[in-house]
C-alpha cells in the first residue's frame, strides 16, 4: 500500500480530505487508508453501542465490517466539510449498522467468553483511554473489560451522549441536535454520565460479571 503521510502543514488538521477524494476516485490503498485513520474509533463505538445480546449475536468485528463495506458504497455521496462532518457521517453508518443488526437477531443472554480475543486489542484500549483519568489508569486488557462492563450499567442516554461525544468526538453542538436537547442540556448529561462511568471504574469496585 502506498504510503499517504501528508508533509503539507496545512492539511494536518485534515487528515482525511486528501484520502476521501482519492477513495472516491477509485483509489483502493486511499480507501484502505481512510478507513484505517477511523477504524480504532469506529471499532470502539460499535463495541460501546451493541448491547450484550448483540455482542453474542455477533462480534464486533462483523459488524465493523459490513459498516466498512457500507461506507464504501456510498463513499461517492460524501462531500469533505471538515473532520468533524465526515466523523459524524461514519459514526452514523456504524450507529445504524448496529440497530439494524439489533432488529435482525433476537435478544440472547451474552456469553461470558464472547469476544475474548477482540477484548485484546490494543487499539481498542487507546480508544477507551479518553474515557478514564489518569488516576484510573490500566493495562489494555483490563481497560477494555472494565469499560465496557460499565458502560453496559449505564443509562441508554448516558451511553448515547459519551459515545457521541468523546468516542465519535462529535461537537457537543452536532450531539445535542441528534439528542434533541440543548446544547447546555447535552453539557449537563455528559458531565453526569462521566461521573457515573468514572464511579463504576473506580479499581476497588467489583463490576457486574466479574
Amino acid at each position: 500500500m502506498r504510503n499517504f503521510v501528508d508533509s503539507d502543514p496545512k492539511n494536518k488538521a485534515n487528515p482525511s480530505r486528501n484520502l476521501l477524494h482519492a477513495a472516491q476516485n477509485g483509489d483502493r490503498d486511499a480507501q484502505e487508508a481512510l478507513l484505517e485513520l477511523h477504524l480504532p474509533r469506529l471499532r470502539a463505538f460499535v463495541r460501546l453501542r451493541a448491547d450484550p445480546a448483540l455482542r453474542a449475536k455477533e462480534s464486533s468485528t462483523d459488524i465493523l465490517q459490513s459498516t466498512c463495506r457500507e461506507v464504501l458504497q456510498h463513499l461517492d455521496q460524501v462531500e469533505y466539510r471538515g473532520e468533524a462532518a465526515l466523523r459524524g457521517w461514519l459514526h452514523t453508518v456504524t450507529l445504524n449498522k448496529v440497530r439494524e443488526k439489533r432488529r435482525y437477531h433476537f435478544a440472547e443472554k451474552r456469553r461470558p467468553d464472547c469476544e475474548v480475543q477482540g477484548a485484546r486489542d490494543s487499539q481498542l484500549g487507546d480508544a477507551y483511554s479518553c474515557l478514564c483519568s489518569p488516576s484510573n489508569a490500566m493495562i489494555h486488557d483490563e481497560l477494555v473489560e472494565r469499560v465496557e462492563l460499565a458502560f453496559d450499567e449505564l443509562s441508554p442516554d448516558h451511553r448515547e451522549v459519551i459515545s457521541l461525544s468523546r468516542i465519535a468526538e462529535l461537537p457537543i453542538k452536532e450531539v445535542a441536535e441528534r439528542m434533541k436537547r440543548s446544547p447546555e442540556g447535552v453539557r449537563k448529561l455528559l458531565a453526569r454520565a462521566l461521573v457515573k462511568l468514572s464511579a463504576l471504574l473506580e479499581p476497588g469496585d467489583a463490576l457486574p460479571g466479574r
